[in-house]
């Protein structure tokens, strides 16, 4: 495996392994079919050095998908879906229905899904996704575009100042039924002050919580496993905090107690909902 390859991926060391040893099979594999070289495998296949037409659909699903994944990494640049019918790799459109599904299926499971990137446009084009040909072969159990997200990123909006994108970003993302990760950045960096600055909990904590737009349980994803959370600070409130927070000398400290409540406030309410779910709170408030 290339070292471009495993930056893009971004994935743990183990995680790596098993895609190194995927494609060593994938390799072995191309060697018993009499193909002259793996890496020249092309969209639909290629004639091998006996002049028979090798094509990718002749391989095992799970060798096709490490390839497919491998394509759609190397050829698109963002994970913004409202971009997808332009930025799909050619192979779409290669003419075998399955194929076109295996590479769609094949994207957002390669990245993490910027949710705020046109959301009614990228809800649009998820709504005209159907894995209903792959559901039949048994290749996924995934119907629709929305169930193929596994991990989103969401930039919600500073608490007071609510965009239609925000709302339409927030409601695309409660689609995902079969989202494992999400990503949320939060601009409520003072809000959290104030939080770890006061003596609230309950119910009275939890209204604070929802009002500064991160009620994340709410979002009902039943397949969450881990949430994580970066704090930052509205740019249009730079003064304010400089003027009346960054010259509290333990503001830091605070900072840190407002992120443990929110933590555990999440905590609970997944555990409410008879889900384990990982928070993680990050606070960069530095300008």
């Amino acid at each position: 495996m290339s070292s471009d390859f495993a930056a893009k991926v971004g994935q743990s060391p183990a995680s790596l392994a098993v895609h190194k040893a995927r494609l060593q099979a994938t390799e072995a594999s191309l060697v018993n079919l009499n193909i002259k070289r793996a890496h020249a495998i092309r969209l639909t296949g290629l004639p091998d050095i006996r002049k028979k037409v090798f094509r990718l659909m002749d391989l095992p699903e799970e060798l096709r998908r490490v390839i497919l994944e491998m394509v759609v990494i190397e050829n698109i640049d963002d994970m913004v879906l409202a971009r997808m019918p332009r930025n799909l790799p050619a192979i779409a459109a290669a003419g075998n229905e399955q194929l076109r599904q295996e590479t769609i299926l094949a994207v957002p499971g390669s990245f993490e899904v910027y949710a705020n990137g046109a959301p009614k446009r990228s809800e649009d084009w998820l709504s005209t996704v159907n894995f209903g040909l792959l559901e039949q072969a048994g290749v996924t159990p995934v119907r629709d575009g929305f169930g193929a997200v596994r991990t989103a990123y969401l930039d919600s909006s500073e608490y007071g100042c609510p965009s239609i994108e925000c709302e339409e970003a927030v409601h695309l993302v409660k689609r995902f039924e079969n989202l494992r990760q999400l990503t949320v950045r939060s601009s409520a960096g003072i809000h959290i002050f104030y939080l770890g600055s006061d003596d609230i909990s309950g119910e009275a904590l939890g209204a604070r919580v929802r009002g500064y737009g991160l009620g994340l349980p709410s979002f009902e994803l039943p397949n969450l496993r881990k949430v994580t959370v970066n704090v930052t600070i509205n740019t249009l409130c730079r003064q304010y905090w400089e003027e009346n927070i960054a010259c509290v000398p333990e503001w830091k400290s605070i900072i840190e107690r407002g992120c443990q409540k929110l933590a555990v406030w999440l905590g609970e309410e997944y555990n409410k909902r008879g889900m384990s779910v990982t928070v993680d709170i990050n606070a960069d408030l530095n300008y």
